[in-house]
């Protein structure tokens, strides 16, 4: 079964010219982030520009005592034949990466954008157009790349906040991203009021962008302030 959460906040704040808005719409529950063991669930997040949707980005979460695997598709899924772009995250079970793969499909080819995979205490990662690089595994990390799905955007927040004090996480093929707590706005979901906590993140995407979390810390919606297509 699912069901959609109607969000409503005040956008005349936050949506410019060519910004990007995502909005989670959360099948069954929100994960109960406390205990990632025996999680099964679906959603998508929903995607706007000038107010207008444009697509969606579906995903699933599962997990064991010992894994996390969260799946994502920006595009379509008709009857097996998938377009669009395809991604799969697994995470140990505190949510450190060990494997990552961002896929653009369409007419039957598959790209590969980027991938990560961790094995024993190195790490290496593909880019499109360039060669593999393997280097020795960083003690904190997570794989980040300007497009990333905001399915994988997610589990990036519950893992730096799971590290408590860290300020900067470092990403990987490069750079580290940090998150600025800016405030609290209070929003509407399915008709009732509930406080999200807004964040500026740096380190994503050129000109940053603005996420908002709920008290679980699960990614709510985003603002992306590059003026780019999301995929």
């Amino acid at each position: 079964m699912k069901f959609e959460i109607n969000i409503v906040f005040n956008w005349q704040r936050y949506l410019l010219l060519n910004l990007l808005l995502l909005i989670v719409s959360l099948g069954c529950s929100t994960p109960d982030t406390t205990s990632w063991e025996g999680i099964n669930e679906e959603g998508a997040f929903l995607i706007f520009r000038r107010q207008s949707m444009i697509g969606e980005e579906t995903f699933s979460v599962t997990s064991t005592h010992e894994s996390i695997i969260v799946k994502s598709l920006q595009g379509e899924n008709e009857r097996g034949r998938i377009t669009g772009v395809q991604a799969e995250l697994r995470l140990n079970s505190d949510l450190s990466p060990n494997y990552y793969v961002n896929q653009r499909i369409a007419n039957g080819d598959t790209t590969n954008i980027f991938k990560m995979e961790v094995n024993d205490s190195l790490v290496s990662v593909w880019e499109k157009h360039f060669d593999r690089v393997t280097t020795a595994k960083p003690s904190l990390f997570f794989p980040v790349h300007s497009n990333i799905p905001a399915a994988m955007e997610m589990m990036l927040y519950h893992y730096y906040f799971k590290q408590k004090k860290v300020i900067n996480i470092p990403t990987l093929p490069r750079g580290e991203i940090s998150i600025t707590h800016t405030g609290q706005d209070v929003v509407s979901i399915k008709g009732k009021p509930i406080t999200l906590d807004r964040y500026v993140v740096e380190g994503i995407n050129w000109g940053g962008r603005t996420i908002w979390l709920d008290e679980n810390k699960q990614l709510i919606a985003l603002v992306n302030l590059q003026d780019s297509s999301y995929y």
